[in-house]
């Protein structure tokens, strides 16, 4: 027996993927052609539930069915979710034919599903570089950052961006479900778009999570580092040396430039946890300089609001709506500036190329 999310009743059984009561549910199927037409009785759209009796006001039960659904009330989490083939059950004398469907549990917020899928990639980003370091690993391993973290070379880089790239295809789908549904076009054009700004946050709530606010270590890949210190290592397996002194002077000098400065807007912002697994979601589904398709402009647009909503919700209760919006503002700010900053060592890359540091191939940008 369970509750009615929408007026209030008991109820054995639940429908339309929700925890609502069968006259609920036909209600809705009888009415929602009619969203459109319909009036609240009392001209304020916010008519309550009354001792959990049936709404008296029928635009407004239709409204909170519909926002319920919205909500997505029994949504799956961490796998694709099973293949929907509910059983059509038709009672004798019924004109309606009823989805029924077990019980279903709260909606999970977006930002709790990037948090148990990012435990998933990191440990599979861990394993996997730490494999290709020649190193045996353990989950147990892998979830106390039990490994050393070394300095790296471009071409390390470059095979633990491929790990990388193939853990956020993953990642995406657990987390945003209608990611599967696009076509893999569009998949690749997201993830192309998403892989060095999702490493960059990442790697900041990492080297928080591991090392404390202050701390300036900015991560090469999941289990290496950069710094100014070993920018001559990071370019000393190159095949052609003639140019590599100038190739280093110019990564170190974006190094001592930026380095700091992400550092700094990072400080600045102090994200909560929360604020940096949002940004996580919401960096995926900024389209920004991105030829989209309307599909994928719907679709990218409604996340955003998904992941907003979820921030808004927490800060409601703990700073008010008025700071809770200038916040997300802040934090949106912080994304872009971390996007801009990424993107001019991206215009370096044909100067690298030019000097037979990198190679034409290269994966790094």
């Amino acid at each position: 027996m369970v509750n009615c999310l929408v007026c209030g009743k008991t109820t054995v059984t639940t429908h339309m993927g929700m925890n609502a009561c069968r006259a609920c549910s036909v209600f809705y199927r009888r009415n929602h052609d009619l969203v459109d037409d319909l009036l609240c009785i009392t001209g304020k759209g916010d008519c309550k539930r009354k001792n959990k009796s049936l709404f008296s006001c029928r635009k407004c039960r239709l409204d909170r069915i519909e926002a319920m659904m919205r909500a997505g009330i029994g949504e799956g989490v961490l796998v694709p979710a099973p293949s929907l083939s509910p059983k059509l059950k038709r009672k004798e004398n019924d004109v309606d034919a009823v989805i029924e469907t077990p019980p279903t549990t709260p909606r999970i917020s977006i930002i709790d599903k990037i948090r148990t899928n990012l435990e998933i990639l990191s440990a599979f980003r861990c394993s996997s570089e730490l494999k290709l370091r020649g190193i045996q690993s353990n989950a147990m391993d892998d979830s106390t950052d039990n490994y050393s973290i070394v300095p790296t070379t471009y071409q390390f880089v470059e095979e633990a961006t491929k790990v990388l790239i193939s853990g956020l295809f993953e990642f995406a789908l657990a987390v945003f479900p209608e990611f599967g549904l696009l076509s893999l076009v569009n998949q690749w054009l997201l993830i192309r778009n998403y892989e060095k700004i999702f490493h960059c946050i990442d790697a900041k709530l990492r080297a928080r999570r591991r090392f404390g606010k202050g701390s300036s270590i900015i991560f090469g890949t999941y289990t290496t580092v950069l710094s100014e210190d070993f920018v001559e290592y990071f370019f000393s397996k190159c095949k052609d040396k003639r140019n590599s002194a100038a190739a280093v002077r110019t990564f170190r000098d974006w190094l001592e430039e930026y380095g700091p400065k992400i550092k700094r807007e990072v400080d600045r912002v102090d994200p909560t946890e929360d604020e940096f697994l949002a940004m996580i979601g919401l960096a995926l589904w900024n389209l920004e300089n991105m030829d989209a398709s309307d599909q994928l402009l719907t679709l990218a647009a409604r996340y955003r609001t998904e992941i907003m909503a979820d921030l808004s919700t927490e800060y409601r209760r703990t700073m008010g709506i008025e700071k809770g919006t200038s916040r997300i503002g802040i934090l949106m700010c912080l994304l872009h500036e971390c996007r801009r900053i990424i993107m001019t060592f991206q215009s370096n890359h044909a100067l690298y190329i030019m000097l037979g540091a990198m190679d034409e191939n290269s994966l790094v940008v």
